[in-house]
């Protein structure tokens, strides 16, 4: 999963180190929770492993990465303009 992270890290433009930190900045959180929700829904990786990797709570990533499909269901621009890096 490292390997993934990184590489989505790279694409969207942020550190590694930002993602995996304990910010709540809007810029990192809203790329951390986009991660999330790529590892979730299109490379199927459990809310477990995923909770584990990052050391945050089940709540927190389900909270996340439902956020992200909230707004990708209303098409908000700010999280599409994020994500289209990921060709979504």
């Amino acid at each position: 999963m490292e390997d993934k992270v990184r590489e989505y890290c790279e694409r969207l433009g942020v550190e590694y180190s930002s993602v995996m930190s304990k910010s709540r900045e809007s810029y990192i959180n809203d790329r951390r929770q986009v991660i999330w929700y790529i590892l979730r829904k299109r490379e199927k990786y459990k809310i477990q492993e995923i909770e584990l990797f990052f050391g945050k709570s089940r709540p927190t990533i389900i909270h996340g990465v439902g956020r992200v499909s909230d707004f990708l269901d209303i098409k908000d621009e700010k999280m599409l303009e994020i994500v289209k890096v990921f060709d979504m």
